[in-house]
């Protein structure tokens, strides 16, 4: 373990994809809401993933922890096996995969994606039927990025083939997310601290298992925000914020660090800053141009930055939601939006607050991570696991080794947590662990202003 870690975490999300394998031959169906299945198999698959991924994320502590790193190259091969191995997985923690082939087959059929939902493939297409019942009517809510890279795999006429196409491309995304993290390592990071960050986001088992294994978009998001560090660090402004407008395109509740980094530049060049914004319109108008049919086109995306009381899992509103279940729809419905509101103003609040003091890169970075967790911890309705990987490329330049290891560790909770899945309870218990480790670092954590990345690179 202490010679071969990286091959240790690859060859627990291998076994992981084995039994995503086991369990289609068990069910006899790709899909995951068959509820015509024994309670038995649909409890076996996700215990046997949880022991793995707790193996996985233990070897994956101890190496970030690691006083002394191998050569950076050996950490690289490794980084590229861990993701390699977790490739062969079929949906098994979650089903978005099926809802992304049925948009590209939305497309080829001639249908607007912001404008159709799964279900308007109809019953002779096998591609609905596996998409979770909740979005089988609802249009694609991710923004034109993601949809342009969905459409590279609408020609493909299998169901299979489908799958299998977007999950290279999945693929491709987590490599190029990890040789970017290397380069910005190398080159914008002192020796020690260099190896010690690589790990740390590109032997990330979450990571590999959410992008590489699973196929979640949220590839796209990495590699736009490692893109976006590593240009910011250098002083390339413009290709900063293409970094970002990229992430924002692919989801736009990425919007927030698209703001805080605005704000950043107008402190010193408003003129250019006001050209940014601009340009980020331009991009963003010629990417949706294609799909645009009307203003009820982006209806589904901006929905994402807004509310939707039918849309809560996994967090503190979901919990409040369900205990008020016997008062009736609406009882819960008052509670979620004075939940929202809450959540937003908490939001709001740290938001403005980071915007004034947007005054150094660091600053930037360090408020955008806590923003995310922040969001991912307390005022999020709906969330995802994967959502997290969001830290990631911010805390990949985080001079203090305490908000490293608060990521790594959140990540590591998160995707054991599958293993039990007790909505929201597990999440809820993970979050306050995380809480908890958070507080004492907002409460000491040494003002970012003081130390430039700039100095590093």
């Amino acid at each position: 373990m202490r010679s071969r870690p990286a091959l240790l975490i690859g060859l627990c999300l291998f076994s992981a994809a084995a039994v995503s394998w086991a369990r289609d031959r068990v069910a006899g169906t790709l899909g995951l809401d068959d509820r015509h299945l024994a309670l038995v198999h649909r409890i076996w698959p996700f215990l046997l993933f949880g022991c793995l991924a707790a193996l996985a994320g233990y070897v994956y502590l101890q190496a970030v922890r690691r006083s002394e790193q191998p050569r950076p190259t050996r950490l690289l091969a490794g980084a590229i096996a861990i993701h390699l191995l977790a490739v062969p997985a079929l949906p098994l923690t979650s089903s978005d995969l099926f809802a992304y082939v049925s948009y590209a087959r939305l497309m080829h059929v001639g249908k607007n994606p912001y404008r159709s939902g799964p279900a308007d493939l109809g019953d002779r297409d096998p591609r609905p039927a596996l998409v979770a019942p909740r979005w089988r009517q609802t249009p694609m809510v991710y923004g034109p990025l993601t949809a342009w890279v969905t459409a590279a795999i609408a020609p493909v006429e299998s169901l299979l083939g489908a799958l299998w196409g977007f999950k290279l491309e999945m693929l491709l995304a987590s490599l190029a997310a990890v040789l970017l993290a290397y380069g910005f390592c190398r080159s914008c990071l002192p020796p020690g601290r260099a190896e010690a960050a690589f790990v740390f986001f590109a032997w990330n088992p979450l990571f590999a298992w959410e992008i590489s294994a699973q196929a979640h978009t949220d590839g796209l998001v990495l590699v736009a925000l490692v893109g976006f560090v590593w240009a910011a660090t250098r002083g390339r402004e413009w290709l900063a914020l293409l970094g970002l407008a990229c992430a924002f395109y692919a989801k736009l509740v990425l919007a927030p660090l698209l703001c805080l980094y605005l704000c950043f530049v107008v402190r010193r060049r408003p003129s250019r800053a006001i050209a940014m914004a601009a340009a980020v319109a331009g991009l963003g108008a010629a990417l949706m141009a294609p799909f645009w049919q009307g203003a009820g086109t982006v209806r589904r995306p901006l929905a994402t930055l807004f509310a939707d009381s039918t849309l809560t899992a996994r967090s503190l509103t979901d919990l409040v939601v369900w205990l008020v279940r016997p008062l009736g729809e609406q009882v819960q419905r008052e509670v979620y939006w004075v939940a929202l509101a809450i959540g937003t103003l908490l939001l709001a609040s740290f938001g403005i607050r980071a915007a004034l003091r947007a005054r150094s890169l660091q600053q930037v970075l360090r408020d955008g991570l806590v923003f995310f967790l922040l969001f991912d911890l307390i005022a999020a309705p709906w969330f995802q696991s994967w959502y997290m990987l969001w830290l990631l490329p911010l805390g990949l330049a985080e001079e203090d080794a305490r908000w490293q290891n608060l990521i790594a560790v959140y990540s590591v909770l998160s995707l054991v947590q599958y293993g039990v899945p007790l909505d929201p309870v597990t999440y809820l218990v993970i979050n306050a662990l995380v809480l908890r480790m958070l507080y004492p670092l907002l409460r000491s954590a040494p003002d970012p202003q003081a130390r430039q990345l700039g100095d590093f690179a």
